[in-house]
């Protein structure tokens, strides 16, 4: 009787062992259910709250720049036909038709070619041809009607009449338009120059990017749709109820939250976050450093036309936007060291 009475307790005791052991496990789980929960939660409302501005960045790298509105006078200034900086390439034209290529010549031949003129610029193709910024061509255009410009005379030569031309415009009046032009000519290339330089450095970009493109498109929209969640509702609610604990037996049911498909799919899209937000920031030096090259030859181009005689152009204009391009440079490279 003794002896089963030993046997007896030390049952209770083994017992009671297992019972704590079993205690100690289940609290180990909890809280190995209970960091893994907060792993998911952290990560996926890191995603919410920064996600959607982050996509925007994103989206918008190349974009924003675009809408710029020193990128916008750029067109304006790289645009021959415009007034912006205080002279219209094309009143320049007329104007140096006048003083170089018609200066001497009758009335009569002076209005023939100015007809000749007239069609050269007011082409319908001309304002496709300056948004691409050749002036040499307009130049060229009116250099080549000068070569057809010609005044036939007829001569009698021995018992035959023969006809004769001659150039009416002299070649040095020529050359001498060409050089009143030449400075144009040079700032405009220059203009060119610079804008298909950056058109070349942003289009390897995109090939160089397309990759990252391709992988990080419409992320968030993308971590939003696998969570199940309604953009047209507030977001964080809606997260906050998927991960409202239950309780079964006065014990946290984690497993329910951390074993749902929704919400390990979402997990594995949120912990690509740092690397997106490394990503963005990559993407958008490179971006930046292509930009500030090509502010900096608009700079130079515009630096040059401050020689321009004071009465073809605004110089007041053109210091206002060197400044504002200035201004743009150190806001983009104030970003690049934060």
């Amino acid at each position: 009787m003794e002896e089963l009475q030993k046997q007896l307790e030390e049952l209770k005791n083994q017992l009671a062992g297992l019972l704590t052991e079993n205690s100690e496990f289940r609290q180990k789980e909890i809280a190995r259910q209970k960091t893994l929960f907060d792993q998911l939660y952290n990560a996926i409302i890191l995603v919410v709250e920064e996600g959607d501005l982050l996509q925007y960045k994103f989206d918008s790298t190349y974009d924003e720049v675009k809408a710029n509105k020193v990128m916008i006078k750029l067109d304006e200034v790289n645009n021959p036909s415009s007034s912006f900086l205080g002279f219209n390439f094309l009143d320049v034209i007329n104007k140096a038709c006048e003083d170089h290529l018609l200066s001497g010549l009758p009335d009569d031949q002076k209005i023939s070619f100015r007809e000749l003129v007239s069609r050269v610029i007011n082409n319908p193709i001309v304002s496709v041809i300056l948004n691409s910024n050749p002036v040499t061509k307009i130049i060229s255009g009116v250099i080549d009607r000068v070569d057809t410009f010609m005044e036939t005379k007829v001569a009698k030569e021995g018992k035959d009449f023969v006809t004769k031309a001659k150039h009416i415009i002299q070649e040095r009046k020529v050359v001498n338009f060409y050089n009143s032009l030449k400075k144009y000519i040079d700032f405009y290339d220059s203009l060119l120059n610079a804008a298909n330089q950056y058109g070349i450095a942003v289009d390897n970009l995109s090939i160089k990017h397309q990759g990252i493109q391709n992988e990080y498109s419409g992320y968030y929209t993308k971590f939003i749709e696998t969570l199940g969640l309604s953009k047209n509702q507030k977001i964080l609610p809606q997260i906050n109820k998927m991960f409202q604990i239950v309780e079964v037996n006065g014990v946290p049911n984690y497993a329910e939250i951390i074993e749902n498909e929704k919400i390990r799919a979402a997990y594995d899209l949120a912990s690509k976050f740092y690397i997106f937000q490394q990503t963005v920031d990559l993407v958008r030096a490179d971006y930046d450093a292509v930009l500030i090259k090509y502010l900096d030859a608009n700079v130079f181009a515009l630096e040059t036309s401050k020689g321009f005689s004071d009465d073809s152009i605004n110089k007041g204009e053109t210091m206002k936007v060197i400044t504002e391009i200035e201004t743009l440079k150190k806001r983009l490279q104030l970003r690049k060291t934060n």
